[in-house]
């Protein structure tokens, strides 16, 4: 007994000792950034205090970056810059260069939601959040968080805003739509924080966007103010619940949206990232957030259809906001803000709360000790093959069954004839279906046919009983029906009162209201978009190698609800979510031909 009192009591002390050491050591951090903090800004000038809470808009219509970057930096000394265009060695070499220029380290930051190539060419491209939404295992994507994250660092990039916690509740939201993991709330907030903690881990800054939530809006904020009228126990139970949840976990930073909330303040078209009693009140003394607050874009039409440049500044800073994102004059905003102070409108402490705050950032993004950017072997570093892996593999998770009649799913050899109908373009990645179907006959409709077109189709099609149709060429938004047209969806229509069905669309999942659902679809499939990633997963899953998994991440008027998707098991044992081998996608080219593909229309 004594023996083991007294080995307890030496695990007892070694425990101490490395907690101790391991406070220690963090004290030390801590002090060592409030030094660094305070000795930056006791150097900075009124000017460059307001100055640094600005982050300015890099690029410019017809240019790849602005002219007058430089004399911002030189003369006012300001924060930051935020890239929305170009390729990633240009932008590597401009952010280098304005670099040596800051007297005070500039924030390098990009709206990267599904990774860079959201806004540079020769990037990766990952899924949008919608798609992700439908997958079960978050694992994935705080890896692609992670993945995003270093990518970012290698480009000398220290804030990514994203990732997106508006839930989506209105289909016809006209900018959030895919962009959201979906509509339940502790879903959103779950998978936003699993990408936000794989960018963190990384030591970029995040922020969650847009506060207080702008996933039911009839608008775009880009170019009007939308104004929201729900109740205030509606935003506590859906609006607001990812945003508390990220905040109780860590998230560093949070955007504030263009939006008109009555039931949050009543101020007559007060957009909400100026409201005080939304960013001070709610934001940061309800929810308790301390973090880093963002405005969206200061050049939106969301406030610049409200107040004048100048003044748009300054309400949010008197709002509570620390950046001052994409303001259209700065030194008409510095002005206005010194103003303001000299007569009594803005406290300097907000001005010293929020540039100190900055400054800490900076310090835990590493600009107290800042390194430019390489630019050799640039290209290579940001598409390494584990990237386009993990691109694979999300879409192999995110694949939805939301019917499957009778278990036409895997689809069988000896199950008749078949034909494939790829609408909007060429079918791709079809040797899977040919190898169970050799005599798999291939169509293609685009958008714009015309009635002749059609029917020739229709024609063409008389022989057959069983059809997978592919509905392709699909794009982000709302407007244009994701880009399927009228005649499209008239077609499938049609075809649907005497042919059976598996039908795959690529496109977000709101897509499938405009089709007018019967017994005839055998299968219903959900891709979420028109990538050869997500066609090659869908394919995978229609004949067996992959094992379906994904969930519906929102509510269709169709009568499928949220949380919904059929699996069932691979075929040969394959793996769950995962295709083994993976498959390279083969995309061919409008000439060339894999099998017996005709086309309808121009």
């Amino acid at each position: 007994m004594k023996i083991r009192s007294f080995t307890s009591t030496i695990r007892q002390f070694i425990l101490s000792v490395i907690l101790i050491f391991a406070a220690g050591n963090s004290f030390a951090q801590d002090l060592a950034a409030s030094r660094w903090v305070d000795s930056v800004y006791q150097q900075l000038s009124l000017d460059e205090r307001i100055a640094q809470l600005m982050i300015v808009r890099a690029n410019q219509p017809d240019k790849p970056y602005r002219t007058d970057i430089a004399e911002l930096i030189e003369h006012y000394n300001i924060g930051g810059v935020c890239f929305f265009k170009g390729a990633p060695k240009s932008q590597v070499y401009q952010s280098n260069k304005w670099q040596q220029k800051a007297r005070t380290p500039l924030f390098i930051s990009i709206d990267a939601e599904w990774g860079l190539a959201m806004r540079l060419g020769q990037t990766v491209t990952y899924p949008y959040q919608m798609s992700l939404g439908a997958i079960q295992n978050d694992e994935q994507i705080y890896e692609m968080g992670r993945q995003i994250g270093e990518q970012c660092k290698r480009m000398g990039i220290h804030i990514n805003f994203a990732p997106v916690a508006d839930v989506n509740s209105n289909p016809d939201n006209p900018v959030i739509g895919m962009r959201s993991f979906g509509n339940i709330p502790e879903m959103v907030g779950k998978k936003a924080l699993a990408y936000a903690r794989g960018l963190q881990d990384m030591g970029i800054i995040t922020t969650a966007k847009h506060f207080p939530g702008h996933g039911d809006t009839q608008n775009d904020s880009h170019y009007t103010l939308p104004i929201l009228n729900h109740n205030r126990a509606h935003f506590d139970s859906i609006e607001l619940k990812p945003f508390k949840y990220l905040i109780q976990n860590g998230i560093q930073g949070v955007m504030t949206a263009h939006l008109h909330v009555p039931a949050l303040d009543d101020s007559k078209s007060l957009p909400s990232c100026l409201s005080p009693k939304i960013v001070t009140g709610i934001l940061k003394n309800e929810l308790g957030f301390s973090g880093l607050i963002v405005t969206d874009g200061l050049d939106m039409k969301g406030v610049t259809s409200v107040q004048p440049s100048g003044k748009i500044e300054l309400m949010a800073l008197q709002a509570g906001n620390d950046i001052l994102l994409l303001p259209e004059n700065v030194p008409l905003a510095i002005s206005t803000i010194k103003v303001a102070l000299e007569n009594g409108e803005l406290d300097p402490a907000r001005i010293e709360e929020s540039c100190k705050k900055v400054l800490m950032f900076k310090y835990k993004a590493g600009l107290n000790q800042y390194r430019p950017a390489l630019i050799e072997n640039l290209e290579n570093d940001l598409n390494r093959p584990e990237y386009n892996d993990l691109v694979q593999t999300l879409y192999n998770y995110a694949i939805t069954v939301l019917r499957n009649q009778e278990s036409v799913l895997p689809l069988q050899s000896g199950s008749g004839e078949w034909a494939l109908v790829s609408i909007g373009k060429k079918a791709e990645n079809i040797d899977v279906l040919e190898n169970k179907f050799p005599g798999l006959k291939s169509f293609t409709l685009l958008h714009n046919a015309d009635k002749a077109a059609v029917e020739l189709l229709k024609e063409q099609l008389k022989p057959y009983k069983n059809v997978i149709v592919d509905i392709r060429k699909t794009h982000l938004l709302t407007n244009k029906n994701y880009g399927i047209s009228e005649t499209s969806i008239t077609f499938v229509n049609q075809l649907s009162k005497d042919k059976r069905l598996v039908f795959n669309l690529f496109a977000a999942p709101y897509a499938l209201d405009f089709f007018k659902i019967n017994d005839n679809f055998a299968a219903i499939l959900i891709g979420y978009q028109d990538t050869p990633e997500a066609v090659k997963a869908l394919r995978q899953v229609l004949v067996g190698r992959v094992s379906p998994t994904g969930k519906l991440p929102v509510s269709l008027k169709s009568g499928f609800e949220a949380g919904e998707g059929l699996s069932f098991e691979p075929v040969r044992g394959e793996k769950k979510g995962v295709s083994e081998p993976v498959f390279q996608p083969q995309i061919t080219g409008e000439g060339e031909q894999t099998s017996d593909n005709f086309f309808f229309g121009r």
